[in-house]
C-alpha cells in the first residue's frame, strides 16, 4: 500500500503539499474545491482520505492523535517535474490551503506539513501537545536521532494449555550517527 503512487509519482518530482483534517465536508468547503479545480500541473492533486473505523473507538487524550471526531484528511499537493514551476506550485497549494481551511477541523497529518511553523504543529496535537512535549523533554531533549528497525519474535505455543514461549527474538536497528543515552545501556 505504501508504494502504491510510486507509478505515478517516480522519484525526482517537484512537490509541495498542503493538509487539513476535516469532521465534515461542507458546501462552502465543496465551493472552494471547485474553485481550485483546474491545477496548475497534470501532475497536482488534491486527495480526500476517509478517516473511520477503529480511530474513532480511542480517546483524544489517549494517544498523540488528538483527531478522533476527524472523518476525512484532506491533501492538496503541486506536483511537477519542473524545478522551474515551484513557485507555481506552492502559490497554487497555499491559495486553496488558505480558502479550505477556516472549513476545517484545524490541524493535519505532520507527514502532511511543509514549512508551516510551530503553532501549525501545535494545532496538529491540540491539547496534548503539553504533554507530548514534556515526554519530549525528557527522551529526546535535543533531538537525538533514534534507531529504526524491527523485532521478530517466534513463539512456541502449547496447543493444550495455551502457554507461550519465546523461541527465538531477532532485534535489528539502524542507530544513525548519534544515539540517545536514555535508550542505550
Amino acid at each position: 500500500v505504501q508504494a502504491a503512487f510510486d507509478p505515478l509519482y517516480p522519484l525526482g518530482l517537484q512537490h509541495y503539499w498542503r493538509a487539513d483534517f476535516f469532521t465534515e465536508i461542507t458546501d462552502d468547503a465543496i465551493a472552494v474545491h471547485e474553485k481550485f479545480g483546474e491545477v496548475p500541473t497534470a501532475l497536482s492533486t488534491m486527495h480526500l482520505y476517509p478517516i473511520d473505523g477503529a480511530v474513532h473507538e480511542v480517546g483524544a487524550d489517549e494517544t498523540a492523535f488528538a483527531y478522533r471526531d476527524a472523518t476525512w484528511s484532506g491533501v492538496i499537493a503541486g506536483i511537477d517535474p519542473d524545478p522551474a514551476n515551484a513557485d507555481v506550485l506552492r502559490d497554487w497549494a497555499v491559495g486553496y490551503w488558505d480558502a479550505l481551511h477556516p472549513h476545517s477541523a484545524g490541524g493535519a497529518y505532520v507527514n502532511f506539513m511543509m514549512d508551516e511553523g510551530q503553532d501549525r504543529v501545535q494545532a496538529t496535537y491540540r491539547h496534548n501537545y503539553q504533554r507530548l512535549s514534556r515526554v519530549k523533554a525528557i527522551y529526546d531533549p535535543t533531538n537525538f536521532t533514534f534507531p529504526a528497525g524491527v523485532h521478530i519474535c517466534e513463539l512456541e505455543i502449547d496447543p493444550d494449555t495455551g502457554v507461550t514461549k519465546i523461541a527465538r527474538w531477532t532485534a535489528v536497528d539502524d542507530c544513525g550517527n548519534i544515539i540517545n543515552p536514555m535508550i542505550v545501556e
